[in-house]
């Protein structure tokens, strides 16, 4: 949540508020297509994770060595509500510092800096999407995973236009992996 909030505090100081691109409550209909874009969002990427750690391949076996040692022993005592609960503030938290805060704030900087912007858009996603692979860095194959996902949400926040979509991607990956990461690593309990 400290997150969330130091990108909020960081958009007033910094005239770049994080929460622009994102549907007002009294939308509706645009909150739910936003949601169900990026679910469908984070399908892809999930499937890739997924497939890749069933079928061993070393970089996904790197990742989630990495991720289990210190993520399943967190989260194993917790409820599934609790588990989900924090999945959907990372989602929320993250891409509203990453992309909303970061990515925006480049792109605004680069279009006020004279003429031509000499950032562009790519560099500003390229840029966020570093930053956000640093900030999980377990390893470097940890990092260039989270610095891939970085990139695809923010090319997500681009096309779309609204920051719920890169939010929703985030956090429903978030849910299914951690789910399915716990589901293989929760003892099983045999009927009496």
């Amino acid at each position: 949540m400290a997150i969330g909030i130091a990108a909020i505090v960081l958009g007033f100081w910094t005239d770049v508020d994080p929460r622009q691109s994102i549907p007002k409550i009294t939308n509706g209909t645009a909150i739910m297509w936003d949601v169900a874009r990026g679910v469908i969002a984070s399908l892809p990427m999930t499937a890739v994770v997924m497939l890749g750690q069933y079928l061993s391949l070393p970089p996904f076996r790197t990742v989630a060595t990495a991720s289990e040692r210190l993520v399943v022993d967190f989260f194993l005592p917790f409820h599934w509500s609790q588990s989900m609960t924090v999945c959907l503030a990372a989602g929320i938290c993250e891409e509203l510092l990453f992309r909303g805060w970061l990515q925006t704030g480049l792109i605004e900087l680069a279009a006020t800096s004279g003429g031509k912007p000499i950032w562009g858009v790519w560099i500003a996603i390229v840029l966020s999407a570093v930053a956000f692979g640093l900030c999980h860095f377990l390893n470097w194959s940890y990092f260039v995973a989270a610095t891939f996902f970085g990139i695809y949400f923010g090319w997500c926040y681009m096309e779309t236009e609204s920051l719920l979509v890169p939010i929703s991607a985030h956090a429903t990956y978030d849910m299914a992996i951690l789910g399915w990461t716990l589901r293989k690593k929760k003892p099983q309990v045999k009927p009496e």
